[in-house]
């Protein structure tokens, strides 16, 4: 099963600490599963949607989609420290 994970520095592995991050945790439940993983860090929400429709091509059995959810805009607003911008990351699991 090809398994594609688009998003940003949430879905990145870090080469430093090899099989320790969730999306290296998915090859552990079983040898026939391939991770395809086109996240990268500071990507916005525009990059990620890039990111899916060039994974898409790989033709994936399912995708883990993750992204940022920020009532104001994608980035840092005004460089205030006391301006505090809240930011959730959803997972979306799609299987094809």
């Amino acid at each position: 099963m090809r398994i594609l994970v688009c998003g940003d520095s949430f879905a990145i592995t870090d080469p430093n600490f090899p099989g320790l991050h969730w999306t290296d945790k998915i090859l552990d439940h079983s040898a026939d599963f391939e991770v395809c993983n086109l996240a990268a860090g500071g990507a916005s929400n525009a990059m990620i949607a890039l990111q899916l429709m060039q994974g898409l091509q790989l033709r994936p059995d399912f995708v883990i989609f993750s992204f940022i959810i920020s009532p104001f805009f994608d980035g840092i607003c005004n460089n205030s420290p006391e301006m505090v911008i809240p930011v959730f990351t959803i997972v979306l699991f799609m299987r094809f």
